[in-house]
């Protein structure tokens, strides 16, 4: 029994207060770390697709960015990268190439599409070789697991999930 001039804490107040402190660190650490994971793989998103929409309409134009003659474009996709190329088929030695890292943080997972490639057609921008069955791939967030899923249609519309 305690008696009315003792001072101080006991060890079980001090644990509970030391118990308390840290779940409420732990919590706060957690939910200032998803914020930043969410605008990475948002921002990344918007990337892609402005990249996928730019590709379909220099095919489309037929850019003679230093080619004697209008080519098709294309993007083509590695668990780490993405990269932008000239003609109907990937070349990773060719100096054309625009190559984008993704962030340590992110990866492509699930790549269904044929040869990892997107190939847009001349004038009409439609998908080269389109498949049905191979017209996804998946952006995904490391840290929280958080996924995207991008399908693009015959007609090089892209959808995300």
């Amino acid at each position: 029994m305690r008696s009315l001039n003792s001072k101080g804490f006991t060890l079980i107040e001090l644990t509970i207060v030391i118990a308390l402190f840290s779940l409420v660190s732990t919590l706060l650490l957690f939910n200032v770390s998803k914020p930043k994971a969410f605008a990475d793989i948002t921002s990344s998103e918007d990337l892609i697709i402005s990249t996928l929409k730019e590709v379909q309409s220099k095919s489309m134009l037929g850019g003679l960015e230093g080619s004697a003659q209008s080519t098709t474009y294309g993007v083509h996709f590695e668990q780490d990268k993405y990269v932008l190329f000239r003609g109907t088929i990937y070349n990773p030695a060719d100096s054309f190439n625009l190559e984008t890292p993704l962030k340590p943080n992110l990866s492509f997972s699930q790549i269904s599409l044929p040869n990892q490639n997107v190939i847009f057609s001349r004038f009409s921008g439609e998908v080269q070789g389109f498949v049905s069955t191979q017209n996804s791939f998946t952006l995904l967030e490391k840290n929280t697991s958080e996924t995207r899923v991008f399908t693009i249609n015959r007609f090089g519309a892209i959808n995300v999930n």
